[in-house]
């Protein structure tokens, strides 16, 4: 006796069925939604997947403390100067310079964040094509 619920039109899912989360669509998605709105790798140990979780999470945090470090330089030589009646001619390639390393770590700390969030699809998507080959049999 099969006690999975039937989808209402055979070959199409029921919408309602959460991909085998008890019904909740919510839950089914639960993975991509904490590594998108709460922190990168959290998806991944949602999904018992603990070497890449904790591969995400280290390198996005890492990255974010690359990318903090030369901002708070930045705020700190800025109002560190505002009292100096001197000017600096260097001041405008330190300035370049300096918007280039940032611009660059944010640049990665976006990609970590985005192949993060793909990784975690990926998986969730290999997870339901799993279940249903297992429903079908």
């Amino acid at each position: 006796m099969n006690t999975q619920a039937q989808p209402m039109i055979p070959g199409v899912e029921n919408r309602f069925q959460g991909g085998g989360t008890g019904g909740n669509p919510v839950a089914s998605r639960l993975p991509i939604l904490l590594s998108s709105l709460v922190f990168p790798g959290l998806g991944q140990m949602f999904q018992r997947r603990w070497y890449s979780g904790i591969f995400f999470g280290v390198v996005f945090f890492a990255s974010l403390v690359a990318l903090v470090i030369p901002v708070v330089e930045t705020i700190i030589a800025f109002y560190g100067m505002a009292n100096i009646d001197a000017t600096f001619d260097a001041a405008p390639d330190a300035a370049k310079r300096l918007a280039g390393q940032i611009g660059i770590r944010f640049a990665w700390a976006i990609a970590i964040y985005v192949i993060n969030i793909v990784d975690v699809g990926v998986a969730d998507m290999r997870r339901r094509s799993k279940q249903h080959i297992l429903i079908a049999t």
